[in-house]
Parts: structure tokens; sequence; C-alpha cells
């Protein structure tokens, strides 16, 4: 597969080849269709952003297949009970 990996701070992303990932219980692949880059990415390359970690792979948002369905993918958890504001337990993956 291809990915869009975070080397170091304030360094260029880099577009390299990698293995597909073997998910861990509770996780699934997701055969991407389309994925974006937004803020948060940047901002994490900026040293801009929570709990920020190096040598990973950029991009929570997108969309593809899973065993032959359409799904998106939201990487927020735990956003509480009110609709209109995340609660304290609320973050992204």
């Amino acid at each position: 597969m291809n990915a869009l990996y975070f080397r170091k701070l304030n360094e260029p992303l880099s577009y390299e080849k990698t293995l597909v990932p073997k998910p861990t219980n509770g996780e699934v692949v997701v055969h991407l269709r389309a994925a974006a880059l937004n803020y948060r990415d940047i901002w994490i390359t900026q040293g801009q952003y929570a709990q920020i970690r190096q040598d990973v792979i950029l991009g929570s948002d997108g969309a593809g297949e899973y065993k032959g369905k359409q799904v998106i993918i939201n990487p927020s958890i735990h956003w509480g009970d009110n609709p209109h504001a995340q609660g304290k337990n609320f973050h992204i993956l």
C-alpha cells in the first residue's frame, strides 16, 4: 500500500510504499478509495497538536470499502451525551 509518513517535526512528509497492516482485535482494514489531510495533520507536522507521535502514517479522514460495503472513517470516539459539544472523554484516534 502507499502511505504518507510523518517522520520528524517541520520536515516534508514522505510518500512511501509499505506493508498492509494486520488488524488487531477490534480493528479492520479498509480499502481506501479517498483520503484527505486536514488541519489536524498540518498541526501535527508543526508540533502544534497534543500527544504528537513521530514516524507514523498521517491521515484520519477517508472513505472506502470493507467486505464489499462502502464505509467512511470517523476517527472520533467517546463524543459524550451532548450532540452539540464534545464531552471530557472525547478524542481522535
